[in-house]
This record gives structure tokens, C-alpha cells and sequence, in this order.
């Protein structure tokens, strides 16, 4: 029984997480920070790692790009080493 509530449990906050993601993602659109899906670019990219929105950057590249988090991730990073 107890590992039937931990998948509940996992569930649950799995869900809650991807809530928030896409809740993040909406807030910034309205703000102007995050472009909308049609318009996003590698230079909106750089935008975001400018602005230090780490996150927000590897999901643009990702939805850009087609890419894995792992290579997101690394590209991202390399954009905020160069920026320094």
C-alpha cells in the first residue's frame, strides 16, 4: 500500500510541477520577457540568458531547436560562460 502512495505522491507533484512550468512560461509572455511560440529565435535566446533567465532560456532553445534538456542545458550554459 505504501508504494501505491508514493506513486499518488510522485503524481501529484509531477503535475504540480508542469502547472508551474507552464504558468512560468504564460507570466513571462504577458511581460514581454518570453516571445511567443511562432516568434521564438536564437537572439531571444540570448535575451533570456542576458537577463539571467537560465530556465526560461533552455526551454526556448528547446522549443526552437528540437533539442534534448542535456544539450539545452550545455548550449545555455556556454551562452552564460561567453556573456561573462
Amino acid at each position: 500500500m505504501g508504494l501505491v502512495y508514493f506513486a499518488v505522491l510522485m503524481l501529484c507533484i509531477f503535475c504540480v510541477w508542469l502547472w508551474w512550468s507552464e504558468r512560468r512560461v504564460s507570466f513571462a509572455r504577458r511581460q514581454g520577457i518570453y516571445p511567443p511560440r511562432s516568434q521564438v529565435t536564437i537572439d531571444a535566446v540570448r535575451g533570456l540568458v542576458l537577463r539571467g533567465e537560465e530556465v526560461l532560456a533552455m526551454r526556448a532553445y528547446r522549443e526552437l531547436t528540437g533539442a534534448s534538456l542535456k544539450e539545452a542545458r550545455k548550449v545555455v550554459k556556454e551562452m552564460v560562460a561567453s556573456a561573462k
